[in-house]
């Protein structure tokens, strides 16, 4: 049920028109789920804490041993007391396993470090999880040797992982530098930096299958050569930042975040200070292509680029409904927003840019007149001293095709899908309540 819930929240696609009819029961939908998610964790925990083994391990074969006995059914949370070199292959996390990784608190603070470290073998990642295994990191370092190559965590379809804490840092690969995500992957607390890749430098979340929630911790200072300095959300994933950290990082296109025919929806959070150095794209804070990208809270500041600073929009929906996009610098054009070939760019009431810089600034061209009207919302709040935001500063828009407006800027989701959705939440928040009370009654 954990699992289910956590998926649930992780793929929310959200679909929202532009007079905010759904906002109420999307609100509704998401308290549902978010309730559901922590009274379940709080009756699992204590339904499961008395079947669950302890087990503290020094050793590789140590832990290789107490993964492989979590396999058998019954869950296992593996405490390090020392550092840890894997030398035979990757940690793998089998299906069926529940393991929990943490570090001896008391003889992390005797050897004055901040967790114990696991050391990853060359050219494998350092912890793989099977279709169908379960990982919780809670406290420990998840690294390679200098040298080594190999995402620090890679999880499989239908693998899960939960990371509350401790570091993912240190490792280099191909494709998501810190984590490699083609399943579920929840992000609460600990941070994932340091790590650099090709695309993905903290993490890559890709194909269908692959979703990602992201509600507090840290994605800083990692390195992608191409894409995704922070995250890289590719091929059809769907990426949720709930609060947290995207800060530091730097890519040749999309410094913080990159996007790419996939789902991101911020509802709050901060993605800020990143890098973008591709002079013809860019996106300091966010690039993305054939994508689709709604936010509703949250801020996107103090990112660069030489086009769009805070974002390089292109081939798709871009619908901004609450949030500040504030203090970006782009040394050429969107200081904000680089918007190009959209199909949909709507700004609603009360969204906030703030302080945004770019080369120059102009008028809204007439052109973009009734785009203007239809698509932006009157009461939005633009850089001074701009009172519209097509001015460079704010937002560049300059295809020479017009957006085509002979369609709702949103592709509303029909009334009996919205039932649905909202249905299947409160199915799960009674049958959490109902754990609970279960849970009680036969403890006493």
């Amino acid at each position: 049920m954990y699992l289910v819930v956590v998926s649930i929240t992780a793929n929310i696609k959200p679909e929202f028109d532009v007079y905010h009819r759904n906002s109420i029961g999307a609100s509704l939908l998401f308290t549902l789920l978010v309730f559901s998610l922590f009274v379940y964790v709080g009756a699992t925990d204590a339904e499961t804490s008395s079947l669950e083994r302890v087990l503290h391990v020094g050793t590789e074969a140590e832990l290789r041993d107490a993964v492989n006995g979590a396999a058998r059914g019954m869950p296992v949370v593996i405490i390090f007391d020392k550092h840890i070199d894997l030398t035979e292959t990757t940690l793998t996390i089998p299906p069926g396993a529940d393991v929990t990784l943490r570090s001896d608190s008391e003889l992390v603070r005797n050897s004055g470090v901040e967790f114990f470290r696991l050391y990853g073998v060359s050219d494998l990642s350092t912890i793989t999880i099977e279709e169908g295994g379960l990982l919780k990191l809670e406290g420990i370092i998840v690294t390679h040797n200098e040298g080594a190559y190999g995402s620090g965590v890679e999880v499989n379809s239908d693998g899960t992982l939960f990371m509350t804490g401790g570091i993912v840092s240190g490792n280099t690969a191909d494709v998501g530098g810190g984590i490699s995500n083609r399943g579920i992957f929840s992000l609460s607390g600990g941070i994932i930096s340091g790590n650099t890749a090709e695309t993905g430098g903290g993490v890559a979340n890709r194909y269908s299958t692959a979703s990602f929630a992201m509600f507090d911790g840290e994605i800083s200072d990692n390195t992608a050569r191409k894409s995704g300095g922070g995250v890289y959300n590719s091929f059809g994933g769907a990426f949720n930042l709930f609060g947290g950290l995207i800060s530091g990082n730097i890519a040749d296109w999309g410094g913080g975040v990159n996007n790419w025919g996939s789902y991101f929806t911020m509802f709050d959070g901060e993605i800020s200070y990143n890098i973008a150095t591709n002079t013809v794209s860019g996106g300091g804070g966010v690039a993305f292509d054939g994508s689709r990208f709604d936010m509703l809270g949250g801020a996107i500041t103090g990112n660069r680029a030489p086009n769009g600073g805070g974002m390089y929009t292109n081939n798709g929906m871009v619908q901004f409904y609450g949030g500040v996009i504030s203090d970006n610098v782009a040394s050429e054009s969107g200081g904000g927003i680089y918007a190009k070939f959209l199909e949909v760019l709507y700004v609603s009431d009360g969204v906030v840019f703030y302080n945004n810089q770019a080369s120059l600034a102009y008028d809204r061209d007439p052109i973009h007149d009734r785009m203007y009207q239809d698509q932006i919302g009157a009461n939005v709040v633009w850089t001074f001293p701009f009172s519209q935001g097509y001015n460079n500063y704010d937002i560049s828009y300059i295809s020479e095709i017009p957006i085509q407006l002979n369609t709702s800027p949103n592709n509303q989701s029909s009334p009996n899908s919205r039932i649905a959705i909202y249905a299947i939440a409160l199915l799960a928040l009674i049958i959490c309540i109902a754990v609970v009370v279960l849970n009680f009654y036969f403890k006493k």
